[in-house]
């Protein structure tokens, strides 16, 4: 048979394609596998019913580092507290290693690799002072690329010996998984790549004369079009590590296995980095064919907002469940709507300018404005031939001139009146690109209005008070926190009542009113802030997360003290039964995403 290049024979498949040969080696050690789709890409896939809870990765990282702001503060290998810290001063280079004692002892051949690289590493300095780019990502590509060169001699991937905990294997991938991931450059922005390049170019040339130096047996610099692919794949899947044990990040490291994962805003399962070992597991019941996902934005950003940073830091356009819902029936909507005063039951969305739905809105706007008109003018009619026969009755029938004049005068003028404010409204309508639309009851709105209280207007309001609330909080002056306080406040009781309770900027204040609540010991205010932000979360995505361990706890303390210190013995049962549901909850979240019983 002659196969043209059209053929199924002949088809190529893309980098995204390619399998990860730790995966491969793993295969039946794990309960899932990878996929492939036009649709998908790669994707991993559920073998079987997962329960939430279930581990379903446990990854060593290829490569590496510490966070260039503590590179002076930990050691290099294995991330703990260094004895003697270094200060980052003028001058300091975050690329020269350091170490620990027992690591610096018991790792010649770490440190035989770093005297070779030592020169290397200093002019790595030099380019990220002369290009807006990180010290780490450059230090990553160095490393990963003298480990590629390696590669070819490895032994085979191999997964570790199933723990007796989990039973699942430690994952120890290689740069050839790496190699596997794919890579987002050519969905990078211009602007970035460019910056990129600039400063790859003299790396490349350093690599190119490490090469030629001879001074790394069998080193083989890759090729410029290679580092500026490792640039982008390693952008996008970096990972927080830290020391063993130890839950605080200090360094990033790349897991190519958690790579397999995709995005989506409504995720199953959940990566959670201890030490330098990422465990992900699943958090939602997943049914066996399901595709296993993990959320890379914050959960409850706005979509708009999470859209735009997966595009600008992933070079994705999500297209998940939740994103796909039409945005009237998500409650995505809540996140940005503000209360529609029409039905008070539902919220206004913005419509995008320009769109078939922003026309619509403008023509919907125009007949409601002109029923408007009519009920004043049908008004003034009325309220014009009452005061005509009361006129005529006092005027004993010598002013019928003069009551004939009120009724020319009153619906021609209201309604010449209302003409001029009809008029005046479509120039500031024609001024105005947005629209507003309630999800509920359909009322349209301008997004401004004369008296600035329009739904755009709340809002703009609403994105400069958090603004200013945040900036004064983040300065931790002691002085300055009551008035950030009140601004924060203002946004959680939704800018006079505008906002929906589940509004984004409300959401965004919580967390500081409640660190600010513990601060001065406000019990009270704490236990009602944290609530607040427990429901908000799960009405708009029921989803645990780390960060509800923290406010959770807060509602254990407070309710244990409450129950403790209650006057009667009705609120203290009430706070007794308030303090067993926060534990309970807290004890799920953690079995959930730790695997911890208690």
């Amino acid at each position: 048979m002659v196969t043209t290049a059209a053929s199924p024979q002949k088809k190529k498949k893309g980098k995204k394609f390619v399998p990860l040969p730790t995966l491969e080696a793993a295969a039946g050690q794990l309960a899932w596998r990878l996929g492939f789709s036009a649709k998908l890409g790669r994707h991993a896939v559920a073998d079987m019913d997962l329960p939430a809870g279930t581990l379903i990765l446990t990854e060593k990282p290829v490569v590496a580092i510490p966070r260039s702001k503590l590179a002076g503060h930990v050691c290099h290998a294995c991330f703990r507290p260094l004895a003697s810290p270094v200060e980052s001063k003028a001058g300091f280079n975050p690329c020269l290693p350091r170490y620990c004692a027992p690591c610096k002892g018991g790792s010649p051949d770490l440190l035989a690799l770093d005297s070779k690289l030592a020169g290397l590493r200093i002019k790595l300095n030099d380019i990220a002072k002369e290009h807006p780019v990180e010290h780490e990502l450059l230090h990553l590509l160095v490393l990963l690329d003298v480990r590629r060169s390696t590669a070819a001699s490895a032994k085979p991937a191999q997964p570790a010996t199933p723990s007796l905990a989990d039973e699942t294997p430690v994952l120890r991938c290689s740069v050839a998984d790496a190699d596997a991931v794919a890579s987002p450059w050519e969905r990078k922005a211009e602007a970035w790549r460019k910056a990129v390049t600039a400063a790859l170019r003299p790396l490349h040339k350093e690599l190119v004369a490490l090469e030629e130096s001879g001074a790394l047996e069998g080193y083989r610099a890759s090729r410029l079009e290679q580092l500026q692919s490792d640039a982008a794949m390693l952008i996008c899947n970096l990972t927080g590590v830290g020391a063993e044990g130890a839950s605080q990040e200090a360094g990033v490291g790349l897991f190519p296995a958690g790579a397999a994962l995709n995005h989506s805003c409504r995720p199953n399962c959940i990566s959670v980095p201890i030490g330098q070992t990422m465990y992900v597991r699943t958090i939602v019941d997943v049914p066996a064919g399901a595709q296993l996902t993990v959320c890379h934005v914050q959960a409850y950003d706005p979509r708009p907002v999470r859209q735009a940073a997966l595009l600008q830091e992933r070079g994705l356009k999500c297209a998940c469940e939740r994103c796909s819902e039409p945005l009237a029936k998500s409650t995505d909507r809540f996140l940005e709507g503000v209360w529609c005063m029409n039905c008070t039951t539902d919220v206004l969305l913005a419509l995008p300018p320009g769109t078939p739905e922003a026309q619509a809105a403008a023509a919907q706007y125009e007949e409601e404005l002109a029923a408007a008109e009519a009920e004043e003018e049908a008004a003034a009619r009325k309220k014009g031939g009452k005061k005509q026969q009361q006129e005529g009755a006092a005027a004993n029938g010598g002013g019928a001139a003069a009551a004939a004049a009120p009724e020319l005068a009153g619906p021609e003028g209201g309604k010449a009146a209302a003409e001029g404010e009809g008029k005046e409204e479509e120039g500031e309508a024609a001024k105005v690109d947005k629209w507003w639309r309630c999800a509920g009851c359909g009322h349209v709105e301008l997004a401004h209005n004369t008296a600035a209280n329009g739904p755009g207007d709340v809002v703009g309001q609403a994105d400069k008070m958090w603004q200013q609330g945040a900036m004064l909080y983040q300065m931790k002056v002691p002085q300055l926190m009551p008035q950030a306080e009140a601004f924060l406040q203002s946004l959680q009781q939704g800018m006079d009542g505008r906002l929906h309770p589940y509004h984004t900027r409300v959401i965004d204040s919580l967390a500081p009113l409640i660190n600010l609540a513990l601060r001065r010991g406000d019990a009270l205010s704490v236990f009602n802030y944290s609530v607040a932000l427990w429901e908000a979360e799960n009405a708009v995505q029921a989803r645990y997360s780390l960060h509800q361990l923290q406010y959770l706890s807060a509602i254990v303390d407070t309710s244990a003290a409450k129950a403790t210190h209650a006057q009667s013995a009705v609120v203290k049962r009430q706070f007794e039964k308030k303090l067993k549901a926060a534990m309970t909850t807290a004890a799920e979240i953690r079995r959930v995403l730790l695997g911890k019983s208690s």
